[in-house]
């Protein structure tokens, strides 16, 4: 089989709506559960079950695509993910959620795997197409169009459930929409291509790019091993942290509840728009542009904690998905310098271990810090950021870059 011959738009698609769907939801029950009366420990721990479970479902699932193929490993995750969903629709009781948020983090062990492993064997098939011969060119397009996916899921969601709770301000609706988003995802599962693995004489990429210089090159680089995680842990936490504790607060101070939504999608827009960005940039400059992000990270949190102006948190919130995509970009390049330079892909694996364990700290520590209260939670949040930004400043000045 070859690249052109093979039907790429349920991979993308499955990206996209699983996306939206997590996000529209995940938004949902935060405000469903504190209009219900339910104190944010609580809601942060039915947040962050999912994310949880995550941590551990790949390393439990990881030879199930192998035994049973791909698109049936897709079929019985979102089968499960969807009736699931469906229960959401009959109960209202915070420990039938928590099961199922712990069921779905379940599932998941099998859903992102089989798209990453999917693609991975996409990009190791020769096109048969002579104007996209070149192996490097279609490995990079195939990577920007499956990013690009599930990022502008996050974004199409977002402005769908502004634009739907600005005329029905009833959060019950994005239940029903994120259920609209699994059926779909149910319905392309079936149009799903098993991808066929390269013949064992086809061109293995990964191994034609190893350097043969690497040594030369670590020469050259210097930076902490642990760094790229550190940084990705505390994206992941801020990101989180908020995630949970800005809705609670919206809704404390009465704002309408598409404001919700709107906030995210701003949030959202910039991180897309500047994760694209930040990847073409050098290491050398994102070295420089971290301090700046940390430090913006520290004075946004500490401002969100007192403002009570809607115009100013969606300001805010833009600088907010700015300074964390700069970051991600810093993280994920040093990893993937590190995988090249030590020739191995373990780096990668440690990497999405860390984002998962962050996400979960996050929702979960900032449902703790929200029952404090909710000036203190942001307080709290900008501490760490400020602590961060001095731990940084420490480091940086014995890391070191090429030229690039």
């Amino acid at each position: 089989m070859s690249h052109s011959e093979y039907k790429i738009y349920p991979l993308l698609l499955l990206g996209f709506f699983r996306v939206a769907n997590i996000v529209i939801i995940n938004l949902a029950i935060p405000i469903f559960f504190f209009q219900i009366g339910y104190n944010p420990g609580l809601i942060g721990i039915i947040s962050a079950a999912m994310n949880f479970v995550y941590i551990f479902s790949p390393v439990i699932f990881k030879n199930i695509p192998k035994k049973i193929g791909n698109k049936t490993s897709l079929i019985i995750c979102i089968g499960g993910i969807t009736a699931g969903q469906i229960i959401y629709q009959f109960t209202a009781n915070p420990y039938a959620f928590l099961a199922l948020r712990l069921f779905e983090g379940l599932m998941l062990g099998l859903f992102w795997p089989v798209l990453n492993s999917s693609l991975s064997i996409l990009t190791a098939l020769k096109s048969s197409d002579k104007k996209t011969n070149d192996e490097d060119l279609l490995q990079n397009k195939l990577i920007r169009k499956y990013s690009l996916s599930w990022n502008l899921g996050s974004v199409f969601s977002f402005l769908l459930g502004s634009f739907l709770l600005f005329f029905i301000a009833d959060i019950n609706l994005m239940f029903d929409i994120s259920l609209v988003y699994m059926l779909i995802c149910l319905v392309l599962t079936f149009l799903f291509q098993e991808p066929e693995k390269p013949k064992s004489g086809n061109k293995d990429l990964s191994s034609s790019k190893r350097p043969r210089n690497g040594i030369k090159e670590l020469n050259k680089i210097y930076f902490p091993v642990i760094l790229p995680f550190f940084i990705i842990l505390i994206y992941g936490f801020l990101e989180h942290a908020n995630g949970l504790i800005y809705p609670i607060k919206y809704e404390t101070l009465g704002f309408p509840l598409f404001f919700n939504y709107l906030s995210s999608f701003i949030l959202i827009t910039c991180q897309t728009i500047f994760t694209y960005k930040g990847m073409s940039v050098s290491l050398k400059n994102l070295k420089k542009l971290a301090f700046v992000c940390i430090g913006t990270l520290s004075g946004v949190l500490i401002t969100l904690g007192f403002n009570s102006n809607m115009l100013l948190f969606l300001i805010l919130f833009g600088l907010f998905g700015t300074s964390l995509a700069l970051l991600y970009c810093f993280s994920f390049k040093m990893i993937i310098l590190r995988n090249i330079l030590e020739d191995t892909s373990k780096y990668g694996f440690y990497f999405e271990t860390f984002i998962s364990l962050s996400f979960f700290m996050g929702t979960f520590l900032g449902g703790i810090f929200a029952d404090i209260g909710l000036t203190i939670a942001y307080l709290i949040l900008s501490v760490i950021a400020t602590l961060t930004f001095i731990g940084y400043f420490s480091v940086q000045k014995k890391m070191k870059f090429k030229q690039e």
